[in-house]
């Protein structure tokens, strides 16, 4: 039955009907739906979740596009249709640290740290895979962290100003790759910066940014809540030089496979989704003998 449900969900009508669909049967409301934002979330989570009574999907709707927004909408509707569904979302913190006053919604888990890439980036049995497995590890992610804490700093000043600069066309450490030289180039944090600043059209300068960076004590901060995940895997793979065998994916698959249920029961995460299915009544958590 459980397996029926997941070939539900997949359908093209999108997870929100779907689920929606499978909610009006006992069976779909005796399954805990975990909506994640993405297929890289599902591979993670889905390994430390009951497999015959949870069901772990992305949010995918008419438009394709998959968001913490989206995660958030879907748990809060679905949860408003039909009160007695178990659903639950988990987002990653994104840099909800910095807003003044946020409270995750009812029923929505945020990573630890950043994102999930950082997270796993963290936990040392990772760390020690990645090192394995790419010897030159250690040094290409110490070259990458300077870069990645500036674009975090932006990226923080962008959503605590409001600046709707879009860094996603316009503004990525990978732009500043010099691929003669195998480094970013020597310019890249005025070239960041100074481009920054016109994508703000006039709304800040660069005294405005680095001010933003002093009065905030962001260079204080943990890099694992400032650097983006994905920022840092494209700059890695970049630095380790051979990005066939590098690549985003390969190293992505690296941390999911080296991520284990030891490292994510060290989590706030763990403890909050423990914490929610005692409240629901229903197993989330996979046992481990």
């Amino acid at each position: 039955m459980l397996q029926s449900l997941q070939n539900t969900v997949s359908e093209p009508s999108g997870t929100k009907s779907a689920i929606r669909q499978a909610l009006m049967s006992p069976a779909g409301l005796r399954v805990v739906w975990v909506v994640v934002e993405a297929e890289e979330d599902v591979a993670v989570y889905e390994k430390f979740m009951q497999p015959d009574s949870t069901v772990v999907k992305t949010f995918e709707g008419e438009t394709g596009r998959m968001s913490y927004a989206n995660v958030e909408l879907i748990v809060s509707e679905i949860k408003q249709e039909e009160p007695r569904a178990h659903i639950m979302g988990i987002r990653d913190a994104d840099y909800t640290r910095y807003e003044d006053g946020y409270e995750a919604p009812a029923n929505i888990f945020l990573t630890d740290r950043r994102d999930l890439e950082m997270m796993l980036l963290e936990a040392e049995s990772v760390k020690q895979s990645l090192r394995t497995w790419a010897p030159a590890y250690d040094e290409a992610f110490t070259k990458c962290i300077p870069v990645c804490r500036h674009f975090g700093y932006l990226r923080i000043y962008n959503e605590v100003a409001d600046l709707s600069v879009n860094f996603h066309d316009n503004l990525r450490p990978n732009k500043y790759w010099d691929f003669k030289q195998q480094a970013v180039k020597v310019s890249w944090a005025q070239d960041s910066t100074d481009k920054f600043v016109e994508l703000s059209a006039g709304r800040c300068t660069a005294q405005d940014v680095k001010a933003f960076i002093t009065t905030h004590k962001l260079k204080d901060e943990n890099l694992y809540d400032i650097c983006r995940g994905h920022d840092l895997l494209k700059l890695l793979s970049l630095t380790l030089v051979d990005v066939q065998t590098y690549s985003v994916d390969a190293l992505m698959a690296k941390m999911t496979e080296a991520y284990s249920m030891d490292d994510f029961k060290t989590t706030k995460l763990y403890s909050s989704i423990k914490t929610w299915q005692t409240t629901e009544g229903t197993p989330v958590i996979r046992y481990v003998f």
